[in-house]
């Protein structure tokens, strides 16, 4: 009915060649062991199913020894790699460090190079300002010293001044 085959296929065995060149051989006793389980304290095994242990006092000093040796060397490892990371990383933020204070550099310099002009638009009541400025120059030098000349004088260009200041004030009004 389907695809797949119903009966039991069992591989082939491996050999010696395709197993990486070695072959487990099963014996009676590891079956046996195998079968009553871990906890029935089996050979070379200790109480409760652990391994058993013996060690003497020297053998015991020996592996402590060579754990603070493996921890020393641990730690020497570390730090020797932090102390890189740190040599490597304090590299790239003096690099970046003077790659921004060049871009900013010569931004500044860029900045300093140019000059504001400000957009060019037509000054508004120039003429009369012009020649109410003229009277004044040339009234205050003759009639300097006479009372109310310079005033008497330019008084009729200061109020067409004053007329156009007033119509340029209500056109700026109007605008906003």
């Amino acid at each position: 009915m389907g695809s797949r085959q119903s009966r039991v296929v069992q591989p082939e065995a491996p050999t010696k060649e395709e197993d990486g060149g070695f072959t487990v051989s099963v014996t009676p006793g590891l079956v046996s062991s195998l079968q009553k389980g871990s906890n029935s304290g089996g050979v070379g095994q200790g109480p409760a199913g652990r391994p058993e242990v013996v060690t003497t006092k020297e053998e015991a000093e020996e592996v402590a020894a060579a754990y603070r040796n493996g921890l020393k060397d641990a730690e020497a490892n570390l730090r020797h790699h932090l102390v890189t990371q740190k040599e490597q990383w304090t590299q790239e933020l003096l690099e970046r460090e003077a790659r921004l204070a060049e871009y900013i550099s010569v931004a500044a310099a860029d900045f300093k190079s140019r000059k504001f002009v400000p957009p060019s638009r037509p000054i508004a009541c120039e003429e009369e300002a012009e020649q109410m400025v003229a009277c004044y120059r040339e009234k205050g030098g003759k009639e300097g010293g006479k009372e109310g000349g310079v005033v008497k004088g330019c008084n009729g260009l200061v109020d067409l001044y004053e007329k156009c200041a007033r119509k340029v004030v209500q056109g700026l009004e109007v605008r906003q």
